[in-house]
């Protein structure tokens, strides 16, 4: 164990330590705490009424005191209000609607519903229906025959309840950010929504046990009755309670409402026939004074809807008010709003695995999107979190990313659940007047863009930069995004498009490129060409290097056993090593060297399609060697002693490799290195499971042997070896092509760069046809202008000597047939639709 490990160790001992200790001083310092009052309920304040369940009275040896505020306006007029509040809550949470309405002379209700604020807890039941059984005796004892019941939040259950158990005992029912059906719970699901629930109940009793609190948390009954309050409300009997009410109802919501939906008031609008709709220009907490909420408009609304009910059969009225219309929505909000919508009718476990695969790939845009969708409450954060949750944990990792947070699996949840509030919060526009959906509101499909990729950039940076090898991590990432050679495609090749775009005006199109090589099928190479059809075409030249085809056909051991047999008795192997390669494939895809049987046999367990089986060239140099036919020589030879064509590029193929100091392991050499760092996660999985550890100083450790880049191979320009000798070689080869050679990339082997600049000792590993590109514009020590200006030289060649095939005769691909080509190389290569 290093030194750094062991402080490590040592710091993580004491840390330890001192929490346990702390556990362990915590209860001594707990604060005192109400608990369940025993003393006769005659002796205490509040009002006494029976014990309630859902189904009515109860014995539970006690009665139960609800605590309550009855205030009489002087000027009494009409029927009293009986406010519910939410949960969690208490009777404060609607003082801001008191002074309003008793002004108006009316006389106000407001409680703490049992199991909340200074009424009984530790009670079997306290759901909606029993709380409404409870509110009815409270009316009872308060000599309340008829009253308007206003509910907030969960109250609103509760005045449903109390509409259905006694009707002519409610005279209006004001639904205020209310919950309502069961499609607006969460995620919609009962099952899901409940398990929420009891795993709140243990999830927060958990932090109580393992927080030390000195005090901070007491250790009541009734800590949690707000989540058991959840648990025992069952919105799934609201549905049937609002399509059959008959008492007239106020459905007053705010446009910006985070908990209870905007769209749910819409929906519940339309089930209940009574109802009117009055949409405000706030958020959930509509009772509360300005600046937090909008009490004044609020009873403002509600004095006019009760004053028109205060005499029983007045006929109700249902229109629909919207004081904050949505802003009109085009392009990509059009297309948020839209998804937000079905989002909010699919199942939940469909959309948490949706968001589970994206996680998956990528974390960051999936929290974000997933966070401005909770914001906008068309998702529920319990799936969103449980989704995002399951997509990282399940992400396929090496030794590069290590632990992805402190903790594993516990640390995952953490950040999940802080990222997720993080976006919501933006949404919100807590932070500033901007998140994302107003980012597409406002500035349109690049602002949206522009604002996901740059607050997924500021979660990914926060997420490692605690850690070291998140740090490492970062900085990789940022020699891929600065150092060209690491750019994908489409940033490489934009500024051909317009050498693509002008051949729309000329003769062959954009595919007359594939006129050139006629010796290649599949217009000249451009993809799924067979390698030992290429090589074969070269004829018996002894700088091929030889090589066998193994069918896909038999099983793996009798595929191994022709194999095998090839490298000990074709002419031209020498035995073990050998590289495997598929016979049609890119990229280096699945290129390896194998030194037994055994891994012949792995090998072609692994890769099931036609493989190449070639006599390994120990070089040690390798290069790229890009070759184009002089167009002037396509309709006839050159004269005698000249060339048929010139060397475009050369590409010199440095293999990677660390050497040890005595102090740092591989990995870290590795990460130490600011070129292998960027492809790390590939060493790192090539190595997984046999890190030599620390490397003993001056040795130095190959990390690969395939001349391709994405293997991790570094490729530098090397024109300074192109000499005459050299462009003879490589012309004599090409000239010889069975069928013609246009253009092509050699990759060769030699003893050293001057046997190559002199063409000698060369081993020819492979051919590329028109796609093979020049390979020395990956130069990191040159600039991304120099890389277009390789690849743009390239293509102008290429359609040089493809003109002049088309002159003469030759006919290019069509966009049929091109497209016939890759599904036949997808085939080949094992890919399916």
């Amino acid at each position: 164990m290093s030194g750094r490990r062991r402080r490590q160790r040592s710091t993580l001992i004491v840390i330890a330590a001192l929490y346990l200790v702390a556990l362990a001083l915590s209860p001594v310092m707990r604060k005192p705490v109400r608990a369940v009052d025993d003393r006769p309920a005659e002796s205490r304040d509040g009002v006494v009424v029976p014990a309630y369940d859902a189904a009515g009275p109860i014995d539970i040896g006690r009665p139960v005191v609800i605590s309550a505020l009855d205030l009489r306006a002087s000027n009494e007029r009409g029927e009293p209000i009986v406010f519910l509040h939410g949960s969690p809550g208490g009777l404060d949470n609607v003082a801001g609607l008191e002074p309003f309405l008793t002004e108006a002379g009316r006389r106000t209700v407001t409680l703490d519903l049992p199991g909340f604020g200074n009424s009984d807890a530790d009670l079997p039941d306290i759901g909606a229906r029993a709380h409404a059984r409870y509110v009815l005796a409270l009316m009872d004892e308060l000599g309340i025959d008829r009253a308007h019941v206003v509910g907030w939040s969960n109250g609103g259950a509760v005045a449903l309840n109390m509409a259905d158990i006694a009707p002519d005992r409610v005279g209006t029912v004001t639904l205020l950010a209310s919950v309502g059906v069961q499609e607006t719970e969460g995620s919609g699901s009962y099952l899901f929504e409940h398990a929420k629930y009891k795993a709140g109940r243990v999830l927060f009793r958990g932090l109580q046990l393992l927080t030390p609190h000195f005090g901070v948390f007491g250790w009541s009954p009734r800590d949690f009755d707000w989540l058991r309050n959840f648990d025992q409300t069952d919105q799934r009997e609201l549905r049937p309670i609002m399509a059959s009410l008959k008492t007239p109802t106020l459905v007053l919501h705010g446009r910006h409402d985070f908990l209870t939906p905007a769209w749910g008031a819409r929906l519940h609008h339309q089930i209940i026939p009574t109802s009117r709709l009055v949409i405000l220009d706030g958020s959930h907490f509509l009772p509360m004074p300005e600046p937090i909420g909008q009490a004044r408009e609020s009873a403002e609304v509600m004095e006019a809807f009760m004053s028109r009910h205060d005499t029983p059969g007045v006929v109700p009225i249902t229109t629909y008010e919207d004081r904050a219309p949505n802003p009109e929505r085009a392009g990509v909000a059009r297309a948020i709003e839209w998804v937000g919508e079905r989002l909010r009718w699919t199942p939940w476990w469909a959309v948490g695995a949706g968001l589970a695969l994206l996680s998956r790939r990528r974390p960051e845009l999936a929290t974000v999107l997933a966070g401005m969708y909770v914001g906008r409450v068309d998702l529920d954060i319990g799936v969103a979190i449980l989704g995002l949750f399951v997509g990282r944990l399940t992400r396929q990792t090496t030794p590069f990313d290590g632990r992805r947070f402190p903790l594993g699996w516990l640390g995952t949840l953490v950040w999940t659940c802080v990222a997720v509030g993080v976006v919501f919060l933006l949404e919100q526009n807590t932070f500033w007047n901007l998140g994302p959906d107003d980012a597409a509101l406002r500035f349109g499909t690049i602002g949206f863009v522009a604002y996901v990729v740059v607050l997924a950039t500021v979660l990914h940076i926060v997420r490692n930069l605690p850690r070291r090898r998140g740090r490492q991590r970062l900085r990789a990432q940022w020699t891929r995004l600065t150092s060209h050679e690491f750019w994908p495609a489409w940033a490489l090749y934009a500024p051909c498009v317009p050498i693509w775009l002008g051949r729309f005006f000329k003769r062959g199109g954009v595919l007359a490129f594939t006129a050139a090589n006629p010796g290649i099928p599949h217009g000249g190479g451009i993809v799924g060409e067979s390698k030992s059809q290429i090589l074969r075409a070269m004829g018996d030249d002894p700088r091929v290097l030889p090589h066998v085809l193994v069918p896909p056909t038999g099983t793996v051991d009798e595929r191994a056993a022709r194999a095998t047999d090839a490298i000990n008795r074709e002419p031209g192997f020498d035995g073990f090593p050998v590289i495997m390669k598929p016979d049609v494939g890119e990229r280096g895809a699945d290129v390896k060297m194998v030194g037994t049987k055994e891994q012949v046999r792995s090998y072609l367990i692994e890769v099931e399609t036609e493989v190449i089986v070639q006599r390994f060239a120990p070089g040690p140099a390798e290069f790229g060697v890009l070759w184009a036919r002089d167009p002037a020589c396509v309709a006839g030879e050159p004269e005698p002693g000249g060339l048929a064509g010139r060397v475009l590029g050369i590409t010199e193929k440095r293999f990677p490799a660390v050497v040890g100091d005595g102090e740092r392991t591989l990995f870290e050499l590795v990460l130490a290195d600011r070129r292998l760092r960027a492809q790390a996660r590939t060493f790192f999985a090539r190595f997984s499971g046999r890190d030599p550890g620390v490397v003993e100083a001056g040795k130095r450790v190959s990390l690969g042997n395939a001349g391709n880049h994405v293997q991790g191979c570094g490729f530098f320009d090397g024109g300074r070896l192109c000499t005459p000798e050299l462009e003879r070689a490589i012309d004599d080869i090409a000239r010889s092509f069975e069928g013609g050679l246009d253009f092509g990339r050699f990759d060769v082997r030699c003893p050293s760069a001057a046997h190559l600049a002199r063409g000698e000792g060369l081993e020819i590993i492979e051919l590329n046809g028109v796609t093979g590109e020049a390979t020395n514009h990956y130069d990191p020590d040159r600039s991304a202008w120099y890389a277009w200006g390789v690849l743009r030289g390239q293509w102008r060649a290429l359609y040089a000597v493809a003109d002049a095939r088309i002159a003469a005769g030759a006919t290019p691909l069509s966009w049929r047939a091109f497209l016939r080509v890759l599904r036949t190389q997808r085939r080949a290569t094992g890919v399916t639709d």
